[in-house]
């Protein structure tokens, strides 16, 4: 491997360690309670109230990991680009991977974005604003991070293992394989052309009566 691939694969696999890692913890390890049981329970609203500045803390950090994660990606895209065109397989790796980094990005920005929500109507709750709008859609946001907090470790898990994917496809005996298998591939097709080619050669050169009179003739 050379430099310029390992500082690429460098900023891969540290990004997408710190997204995913981040991801289980917040999901695992941070106190969660839903608006409901924060209501006149002072310990389950120090509970949200730590659980909204935990995740304003990490958020940074989260950017920074996600940032890094596609800028090595888009380099490793790059660095490896004779290896999609000509090794077997490696195209549909990066292909899935990357549909499965756009939705994991996207569930992470949906996240922020109801989690900043969720956070400015905690506000608004410890101002004593009780109003029935306010707690149903504290209550919709909740619900929708019951869904969406489990996606984005699921994804960014995925993730990981499609990334040990391609380093085992960088292994010289898969790239071997993979090239011989596309260059199979690509004679193969070469010889269907020209046998396909010399069939329509011989059709035309034989009587009309004659073509008229062979299998699959119009």
């Amino acid at each position: 491997m050379s430099r310029s691939e390992l500082a690429w694969r460098s900023l891969h696999d540290l990004g997408l360690a710190t997204w995913f890692g981040g991801s289980v913890f917040g999901s695992v390890a941070l106190p969660h309670e839903s608006p409901a049981d924060a209501t006149g329970s002072t310990e389950a609203a120090v509970s949200e109230q730590l659980e909204g500045e935990s995740w304003q803390r990490f958020s940074p950090v989260l950017t920074g990991a996600m940032v890094a994660h596609l800028i090595g990606g888009a380099g490793l895209i790059f660095w490896n680009r004779g290896r999609h065109k000509h090794q077997d397989g490696v195209m549909a790796t990066t292909v899935a991977k990357s549909a499965l980094t756009v939705a994991a990005v996207g569930l992470t920005i949906g996240a922020a974005v109801q989690g900043t929500k969720a956070e400015r109507l905690r506000h608004q709750a410890e101002d004593g604003d009780s109003s029935l709008a306010l707690a149903d859609e504290r209550e919709r946001i909740e619900r929708q991070m019951r869904v969406i907090g489990p996606l984005i470790p699921a994804a960014t898990g995925v993730l990981v293992v499609l990334g040990a994917l391609e380093g085992e496809e960088q292994r010289p005996r898969e790239v071997a394989l993979g090239l011989l298998t596309s260059a199979g591939k690509t004679v193969r097709d070469h010889l269907s052309d020209s046998v396909h080619g010399v069939q329509g050669s011989l059709r035309d050169a034989l009587p009309e009566s004659v073509q008229h009179a062979l299998p699959g003739a119009a």
